[in-house]
C-alpha cells in the first residue's frame, strides 16, 4: 500500500542519516600494546628505501595520471610485472615482491598487456606472485573495503603479501562521489591509507589528468597533497614520457622515456593479438629502429649542429 511504502521510504531514510550522523570510529593505526608516540632519538634514522629505485618509494602513495590513451596503463603494467619478477625496471633497481592489480577498466587489455610483458621478457608467468581483480571497487565505501581487505588477508596468509597495490584508475575504484570533492577525495585518501599501513605496502594509483589542466591529475588538490611521488604520463605517436612532478623525500627522478614495441602473443584458443611492451629509449634502441636515411639525416645534424 502507500502506506506501507512511505513507511518504509521513512525507515530508509533514518536509516541513511544515522549511518552518515554517527559513523564508526576511526581507529589508529598502530600495533596493539605499544605506544602510540615514541621519543625522536629512538627512531631509527635510516635511508628511503625503494620497491623501484628512485621511483616507487617503499609504503608510499604514488601517483601516475596522463590523459585518456597515454599509456599510462601500459606503465602500470610494467610496473606490476617488474616487481613481480624482480625484474630491474629499464635498468633502475627493483625489490621483488607480490603485486596486486585492482583493474576497475580494461580487464581484457591489463590481462593481455601482463602476458606480453613475460613472453617479451623471456620469463614464466607462472613463478610470478601477480594477482589481478575481476573488477573495480568503491573504497570509499566501508564494507567493499573491507572486503578488499578480507581477500589481501587471504592472499597475505597463503605467503603472498602484497608490496604493491596499483588501483587503476582512480575514478573506477572512487565508489561514487565527486573527484573535485574535498570531503570525497578525502575519504578516499583515508581509505588507500588504511590498506598502506595494513600491509606495508606502496599503492601506485592510475589517474587521468584534468579536463582544463592537463598538467596536473583531475579532481581536488588534496591527492596531490597527499601523494609521496606523482608522475604525469604524456604520449607522441609511439613514445612515452615519465616526468615526475613531485617527490616529496628525495630529488626528483630525471624523465624517462619509452618506446612502445610491438608483440605478437597467442590466445589459448590459436588466435594471435597484436600488442606493445614498453622499452626504455636510449641511443642504442633508436639506432636499431632508425632506417639508414634516418640514421644519415641524424648524423648529419649531429655533425652541423652538436
Amino acid at each position: 500500500t502507500i502506506h506501507k511504502t512511505r513507511s518504509d521510504v521513512q525507515n530508509m531514510i533514518e536509516s541513511a542519516r544515522r549511518k552518515f550522523m554517527n559513523p564508526k570510529p576511526l581507529e589508529p593505526e598502530c600495533e596493539k600494546n605499544t605506544p602510540f608516540f615514541q621519543k625522536l632519538s629512538d627512531i631509527e634514522l635510516k635511508p628511503i628505501e625503494y620497491l623501484i629505485e628512485d621511483l616507487i618509494p617503499k609504503k608510499a602513495l604514488v601517483e601516475m595520471f596522463g590523459q585518456s590513451g597515454c599509456g599510462k596503463s601500459f606503465l602500470g603494467v610494467d610496473i606490476a610485472c617488474s616487481i613481480a619478477t624482480g625484474k630491474s625496471y629499464h635498468e633502475l633497481k627493483t625489490e621483488k615482491g607480490a603485486t596486486v592489480y585492482l583493474a576497475g577498466e580494461g580487464h581484457r587489455g591489463i590481462t593481455q598487456r601482463g602476458w606480453a610483458w613475460f613472453k617479451y621478457h623471456g620469463l614464466l608467468i607462472g613463478d610470478a606472485p601477480i594477482f589481478i581483480s575481476k573488477h573495480g571497487l568503491g573504497l570509499r565505501d566501508t564494507h567493499q573495503l573491507e572486503f578488499i581487505e578480507t581477500e589481501l588477508d587471504r592472499l597475505t596468509s597463503n605467503g603472498n603479501k602484497p608490496s604493491i597495490i596499483i588501483i587503476d584508475t582512480l575514478a573506477r575504484n572512487f565508489g561514487g562521489g565527486d573527484e573535485n570533492s574535498t570531503k570525497d577525495m578525502s575519504e578516499f585518501i583515508v581509505a588507500v591509507d588504511k590498506l598502506i599501513n595494513r600491509y606495508d605496502a606502496s599503492v601506485l594509483l592510475i589517474h587521468h589528468s584534468g579536463h582544463s589542466d592537463q598538467s596536473r591529475g583531475r579532481g581536488n588538490s588534496a591527492l596531490k597533497a597527499a601523494v609521496d611521488a606523482e608522475y604525469r604520463i604524456t604520449k607522441s605517436d609511439r613514445f612515452l614520457y615519465l616526468n615526475c612532478t613531485k617527490m616529496k623525500d628525495s630529488e626528483e627522478i630525471e624523465e624517462i622515456s619509452f618506446f612502445l614495441d610491438d608483440i605478437l602473443i597467442q590466445t589459448s584458443d590459436g588466435n594471435h593479438i597484436n600488442t606493445v611492451v614498453p622499452v626504455r629509449r636510449s641511443e642504442q634502441v633508436d639506432r636499431y629502429r632508425m632506417t639508414k636515411k634516418d640514421a644519415d639525416d641524424l648524423k648529419k645534424f649531429r655533425e652541423a649542429y652538436i
